[in-house]
């Protein structure tokens, strides 16, 4: 009974080993138009991080804030389901500047951080920014070993 199974399964897998060796992938760039196509054929294996895979159009990723448009309203913080934004400022006497979309800054912005170990990235923080200052980076990749290095602070300035 026993070497009845291992038969079996000696001559499947010796069967796509053959497939493979026989029907390789051509050595294409992951941005080529056929990348998809070819993938279809013998070994799929992406030479990582040499290769990545194409991240759609409209991926949710890393988090990146364009500190000078940041008007400190709040509302990202607000709407973040698992509080990783934190954000400090103070009340300004007057506008201090304006934003490239033409919205008043009335605060400093003390300190802007978000801790992307908690983040869900579910992406509404992006969608109710009203100066869109709080954009989703294509990176994905930044595994570590430390959670603290997965926590930003955007602000150069600190007043």
């Amino acid at each position: 009974m026993q070497l009845k199974y291992w038969k079996k399964v000696f001559k499947l897998t010796l069967k796509h080993f053959l497939h493979a060796l026989k029907h390789r992938r051509k050595p294409i760039s992951v941005a080529h138009k056929d990348y998809f196509q070819e993938m279809r054929h013998g070994s799929v294996t992406l030479r990582y991080p040499k290769e990545q895979l194409p991240l759609p159009e409209h991926a949710r990723h890393q988090l990146y804030l364009y500190e000078e448009d940041c008007i400190a309203c709040d509302q990202c913080v607000r709407i973040c389901p698992v509080n990783c934004i934190t954000i400090k400022k103070e009340k300004a006497g007057k506008v201090l500047a304006t934003t490239r979309s033409g919205h008043p800054k009335r605060f400093h912005l003390i300190d802007f951080t978000i801790d992307m170990a908690q983040c869900c990235y579910c992406g509404f923080c992006t969608m109710v920014c009203p100066t869109e200052c709080l954009v989703m980076l294509p990176k994905y990749d930044y595994a570590t070993y430390d959670r603290k290095t997965l926590v930003f602070s955007f602000v150069k300035n600190r007043c």
